[in-house]
């Protein structure tokens, strides 16, 4: 393994980024050629394309991103485990991180309105969960866009499902069951479909009947739009748990191993200054932009809450068919309402 970040003599010092770099399709093409041998190598969680790292500083470079658990001296290693340098010209860095769930290990928090009931509306950014879970966060309200346009709650599957025979019309409560909901109580939604591969943790549920759903989120506002994840850019969550905080997206493509299961093409959120972003009980959060647009669908963490992953948020519009705005008003009854206002 690389003995920690690298000081190269001679090579110009650059700064952080102060927004979205250019991409670089060369850098791509290296890490998919190489990812599954990188993954071989001893304590290797993740392999992807990312913010090179110097001496703890983050720079506007891109380089292949690799994940590790932990940082081993390169004397201690056989030299078939030293991970390289390059790769066909492209700079190797390694950054220490294992990565969990963020449902299980929901801290026992004292009452407020992220872990209260929200009766008749349910708000996104605040506790949800299926009746065998524990504890996540409800992500954003969302439309069908297979048919018939009904506004569904969406979070992870391992927050609204979590078991291997979960299955359609399960109850969903708010807040979760570690934060004292109940059914029927606090039965918000039942659960409609669900995605779990090896890209997308999520999941939608269609609303009680006498549930309503906010369209903005807690401490954001109203999503307005979708958007795609790209290095340097800054993003945010509203979670259950550390509430609204934000970061760089500082990792993509990434190839990630999470409770033993390997997860492809994600992307990272990285605190900036270290403090924690993220806790047991944020799994399910929407990531945004800075124009609140939706990016993504936080589903992991760094064990220290300094990163969170979340699910690319193309692909999970299209594993669950839906879309963030509802069916446009059809022409007549538009008419209607406009007559009625004026």
């Amino acid at each position: 393994m690389i003995p920690g970040e690298r000081e190269e003599g001679g090579a110009r010092e650059e700064g952080p980024p102060d927004g979205p770099i250019p991409h670089d399709h060369r850098i791509d093409v290296v890490k998919e050629r190489f990812a599954a041998r990188l993954m071989t190598y001893p304590n290797v969680t993740g392999v992807g394309v990312g913010l090179r790292m110097r001496a703890g500083r983050r720079l506007s470079e891109p380089c292949v991103r690799v994940f590790v658990s932990r940082k081993v001296p390169e004397a201690e290693l056989r030299a078939s485990e030293v991970l390289p340098r390059e790769l066909e010209g492209v700079t190797v860095d390694v950054v220490e991180g294992e990565f969990t769930l963020l449902r299980n290990g929901a801290p026992p928090l004292p009452p407020e309105r992220r872990r209260a009931r929200h009766f008749p509306f349910a708000v996104p950014g605040t506790s949800v969960a299926g009746l065998r879970v524990t504890a996540g966060t409800l992500g954003a309200a969302v439309y069908d866009a297979t048919g018939g346009g009904s506004q569904l709650l969406l979070s992870n599957w391992h927050v609204l499902c979590g078991v291997p025979d979960c299955a359609a019309g399960e109850e969903i409560v708010q807040p979760g069951p570690f934060d004292g909901g109940t059914a029927p109580r606090d039965t918000v939604a039942r659960l409609l479909r669900y995605a779990d591969t090896d890209r997308v943790d999520a999941a939608v549920a269609v609303l009680d009947g006498n549930r309503f759903l906010s369209d903005a989120i807690a401490g954001i506002g109203l999503v307005s739009g979708v958007g795609a994840a790209a290095l340097g850019m800054r993003a945010r969550k509203s979670g259950r748990t550390t509430g609204v905080t934000g970061g760089i997206i500082d990792a993509v493509g990434l190839d990630v191993t999470v409770g033993g299961r390997l997860f492809r093409g994600q992307f990272t959120v990285a605190s900036e200054d270290g403090a924690p972003v993220v806790a047991g009980g944020d799994s399910g959060s929407l990531t945004v932009d800075d124009r609140n647009r939706a990016v993504g669908l936080l589903f992991a963490g760094r064990t220290d809450g300094a990163y969170w992953i979340a699910n690319p948020i193309a692909d999970v519009i299209a594993a669950l068919g839906i879309r963030f705005t509802p069916d446009p008003l059809p022409l007549d009854a538009a008419v209607l309402l406009t007559a009625a206002d004026s």
